[in-house]
């Protein structure tokens, strides 16, 4: 019986760490060239890395997630937005969780690419 409360109590707060997490890939506007988002094949090459953080179970983000200012100063025309979590920001959701109860959802990294 305690097993099963355990295992129970790890399958729910399991699915207190999934959230929803938003990047924004905006073209800024006023450039000679037309920007397109890469494909899974190109070949690509890390320009940027942001940490995002987050509140509210991932849905508001602290801080500018749009891609819009970068693009324009690299005058990238091919972009691809890459978002990943490392152990990191594992631990940030885990001590969101436990002291703010979610509402600091932690963290992503946020690599923006330049692709051939």
């Amino acid at each position: 019986m305690v097993r099963k409360i355990i295992l129970l109590f790890i399958l729910v707060s399991n699915l207190f760490m999934l959230s929803c997490y938003t990047t924004r890939v905006d073209a800024p506007q006023g450039l000679d060239k037309d920007v397109i988002l890469g494909t899974t094949n190109d070949l690509c090459f890390d320009i940027e890395t942001n940490r995002v953080h987050y509140l509210l179970w991932g849905l508001v983000p602290i801080g500018n997630t749009s891609s819009e200012k970068i693009i324009a100063e690299k005058q990238i025309t091919k972009v691809k937005v890459k978002t990943q979590a490392d152990f990191l920001d594992g631990l940030l959701r885990c001590v969101g969780l436990m002291f703010t109860s979610g509402i600091y959802a932690g963290s992503e990294s946020q690599t923006i690419q330049s692709c051939k």
